[in-house]
């Protein structure tokens, strides 16, 4: 053993020691900084086989800083994992057997082999570990691996076999004095994009005793590290092996002298004969043998291979002018396809977000296609950008992001490209669609739109634009060509029809027979645009000629088979038809009863116009929904002294009316000598009882009736239309309907003495009401109740019946929101048919 040197016993470990404990040990401890010292080798202990010796040829205080750990963490690998061992000083004797085998190496000296295969280490191992027991392989260079192998046994069993079948070269390795790889350039790969560039260079100082040193990013997940000065650097590939970074296993391997060069400057001038000649001239130029010249551009940019590697260096170094064009002339590692520059570059010269217009229409397509909108995306983030729509601006666009950190590795490998990938990146994405924009007239437009083909949203979009007129058809490029196609074929079509299009006016004389008329003709006008004008009464017919004929004699025919009658109507009836809203008088009055006709009321006059056949029955209905009566004041009264009593009677009258909300429904009008009324029946009748009880001297007297039920009141209401009962009448009573919010009533008007047998006439009447309630929710009769729902109370109403029709909501209902308004709440529904029958008034 040399002097000064020392030995220690490693203890604890977990199986028998082989290569790959005595690789992983050898690791360790040469690591200084975790173990204290600096191995020169590891050996079996003799006497156990779950031991391990620790050789130092040179102890400087290492025994002392080893020992003073007491406990080593050594990360074994594969099923062994980490393991805590323990070091102690060995006896007397060991010192002296390490002694005897290191003056006894040589004949089972260990070797290294030099690995060359584009295979990855997980498969290498595996080959190799069909010859030797536990193979480390130790990265060297791109495609190259160093294998240590113990004894010359398993050299010479390895290179006897014949690797190349697995895609693998073997050799021994000798580090030669001229060695081609760079002394100073290392390659770490392992280094993905989100590693922060800020502690990389802390990471290389650490495997590298803090040499000098700077580093560039470069393709894949790799940096070069060069280093200013020599360094060993079988120690910091080796350091590097051992050493993860942020939990991250890193690979080092050394970068290979290159042999090419790049040059660049304007050469369009010279031909490739002339370059040959130039640079393989070494007196000119300091260049030699030439391997190969490519042209990556045939102006700017040529690679030169040399036979040599120190050619390149030479030709690299020198300064270079050919036609007084200055040539800059640069080393070119082909690996890496890129010329290092030795420098660390931190600055973020380079852009990190961009702005690229696109059409409104391309840019609301995309966005809202959950499918394309992925797409874009996707690739995007493959690109490193995130992507937002900017469709509400003056000028859309797409907006992009970096999506790196400022910090990471990533920024730094892929920033000075990156607005050019992802300018490619949307170009290639867009090119795939299809704007078209079809100049197009608005009428046009209005004519095809109806007919467009149905477009599936997914493949393209159609927009009119009105301040251009033109359509926008924008989409998927292979649907797009057969869309257009159609489009167009269909506005050529629309174009020959609107040459052939008239219009034409009707004049008629009334809105209300405007709207009777639209009514009748329903949906019988086709393939015709048809507008109205209620001020002054006209209907506005366009299509084609044929079209429009066909609808002109459509409405000719339905304004035959109208007739109108000027009623003989006085000064208070068309006063208070006036007053009316006609359209639910003739809804309630007209509609219920199958009577096609409406109300006129002028100034002047009431006018009815009816179908000819329904024009007598709308008189009559008229005449016997609203009543005129008039009474005269007999001369024995004084006027004067009448008049202030009819004051005071007036205003009693005009409470009770307010009470059951019937003000409206009767005009009252006092002249001195006449008392005028003119209203609904039932409210008329009331009315004229209690003025004649008044005139007469008569006390008379209203009590309330109650009803059970709203649906009691409203049979009631349907059956005072009609004339009032003998037995009322015989009692000179009235009966008129309250709906006061709390409940329903009715009012029974008669004198003192005859109040309670109107009433008892008015119970017995009520008692003969029946209610029968209906449900129906199979599929479809809701549906068709609801659809027939006029029909079916005319019916009934013909049988002495009152129908209603309600929808029910079931349960288990669903809800959904509106825009603007409360939550609703929507659910299948059930038609209750509630009949009511009873005897009538």
């Amino acid at each position: 053993m040399a002097a000064g040197s020392t030995t220690l016993i490693v203890e604890g470990l977990p199986a028998d020691l082989d290569d790959r404990i005595v690789a992983r040990l050898t690791l360790y401890f040469s690591n200084k900084r975790r173990s204290g010292g600096e191995v020169s080798r590891v050996l079996a202990d003799p006497s156990h086989r779950r031991r391990a010796l620790l050789v130092y040829d040179v102890d400087d205080g290492v025994r002392s800083k080893v020992l003073l750990r007491e406990t080593h963490q050594v990360d074994l690998k594969g099923n062994l994992g980490v393991v805590t061992l323990h070091v102690r000083m060995p006896p007397e004797d060991v010192n002296s057997q390490v002694t005897r085998r290191d003056e006894a190496k040589g004949e089972d000296e260990a070797a290294l082999l030099l690995v060359t295969s584009g295979k990855d280490r997980e498969y290498l191992e595996l080959v190799f570990e069909q010859y030797i027991q536990d193979p480390v392989l130790r990265k060297h260079g791109k495609d190259t691996w160093i294998l240590p192998i113990s004894n010359q046994s398993d050299v010479e069993s390895v290179c006897a076999e014949e690797l190349q079948k697995y895609g693998i070269s073997v050799e021994v390795y000798k580090e030669k004095e001229e060695d081609t790889m760079d002394r100073r350039r290392c390659v770490l790969s392992g280094l993905d994009d989100d590693c922060f560039s800020d502690n990389i260079s802390v990471y290389i100082h650490s495997c590298s005793r803090r040499a000098a040193h700077t580093w560039e990013a470069v393709t894949g997940d790799r940096i070069v590290v060069t280093f200013k000065e020599d360094i060993d650097v079988h120690q910091f590939m080796e350091k590097t092996f051992t050493q993860k970074f942020n939990s991250k296993e890193i690979e080092a391997y050394r970068l290979e002298l290159p042999k090419s060069v790049i040059v660049q400057g304007n050469t369009s001038t010279n031909s490739e004969d002339f370059l040959r000649l130039y640079f393989s001239n070494k007196k000119r130029s300091g260049g030699g043998s030439i391997k190969s010249i490519v042209h990556i551009n045939q102006i700017k940019s040529t690679i030169i291979t040399f036979e040599d590697w120190r050619v390149a260096q030479r030709v690299a170094e020198g300064k270079h002018t050919l036609k007084e064009e200055k040539l800059v002339v640069q080393l070119y590692y082909p690996d890496l396809q890129m010329v290092l520059t030795g420098q660390t570059h931190l600055q973020s010269n380079f852009s990190t977000d961009i702005a690229i217009p696109v059409t409104f229409e391309l840019l609301r397509f995309i966005r809202c296609n959950d499918t394309l909108r992925e797409e874009l995306t996707s690739a995007l983030q493959r690109v490193h950008a995130m992507v937002s729509f900017n469709i509400g601006s003056e000028h859309p666009q797409l907006e992009l992001k970096m999506s790196m950190d400022r910090q990471s590795l990533g920024l730094h490998r892929h920033g000075p490209s990156w607005e050019t990938n992802a300018r490619r990146e949307v170009q290639t994405h867009l090119e795939k669609y299809m704007v078209e924009h079809i100049p197009m007239e608005t009428e046009v437009w209005h004519a095809v739109k109806g007919s467009c083909p149905e477009v599936n949203v997914a493949t393209a979009l159609i927009s009119f634009k009105n301040c251009t007129s033109e359509l926008v058809v924008v989409g998927i490029q292979e649907k797009m060509k057969t869309l257009v196609k159609e489009i167009k074929s269909k506005m050529e079509k629309a174009i020959d029809e609107l040459q052939n299009t008239v219009e034409k006016d009707i004049q008629l004389d009334s809105k209300e027979r405007l709207g009777l008329i639209l009514d009748l003709v329903g949906d019988g006008l086709v393939d015709v645009d048809l507008s109205k004008n209620y001020e002054n009464f006209t209907l506005h017919l366009k299509g084609l000629s044929e079209r429009v004929q066909t609808a002109e004699t459509l409405i000719q025919k339905v304004q035959d088979t109208l007739t109108a009658k000027k009623l003989d109507s006085s000064h208070y009836l068309t006063q208070f038809v006036q007053s009316l809203d006609l359209q639910k008088f003739q809804n309630d009055h007209f509609s219920q009863d199958n009577i096609v006709a409406v109300v006129i009321c002028s100034k002047e006059s009431v006018t009815v116009l009816a179908k000819k056949g329904d024009i007598d029955r709308a008189e009559k209905k008229l005449k016997e929904v609203i009543k005129q009566e008039g009474i005269a004041i007999s001369r024995e009264y004084d006027k004067e002294s009448f008049g202030k009593q009819w004051k005071t009677f007036y205003a009693d009258l005009r409470k009770e009316l307010e009470s059951t909300q019937n003000c409206q429904n009767i005009l009252i009008e006092f002249s001195g000598d006449k008392i005028e009324l003119c209203g609904f029946s039932s409210v008329v009748d009331d009315v004229l009882a209690k003025v004649k009880g008044r005139l007469e001297n008569k006390k008379i007297v209203t009590k309330d009736v109650p009803l059970k039920s709203v649906q009691q009141g409203e049979f009631v209401e349907a059956c005072m239309n009609h004339s009032v009962g003998p037995q009322l009448r015989d009692l000179g009573a009235t009966i008129l309907l309250c709906r006061s919010p709390q409940s329903q009533c009715l009012k029974v008007t008669a004198t003192s003495a005859q109040i309670e047998k109107a009433i008892d006439v008015v119970n017995m009447h009520i008692s003969t009401i029946i209610t029968g309630k209906y449900m129906y929710s199979k599929a479809g009769e809701a549906k068709t109740l609801k659809n027939n729902k006029s029909t079916l109370k005319i019916q009934a109403k013909s049988i002495g019946c009152n129908l209603e029709i309600s929808e029910q909501i079931i349960s288990q209902q669903t809800t959904i929101h509106l825009t603007e308004a409360d939550p609703k709440t929507v659910a299948g529904s059930e038609s209750a048919l509630e009949v009511l029958v009873g005897g009538s008034f």
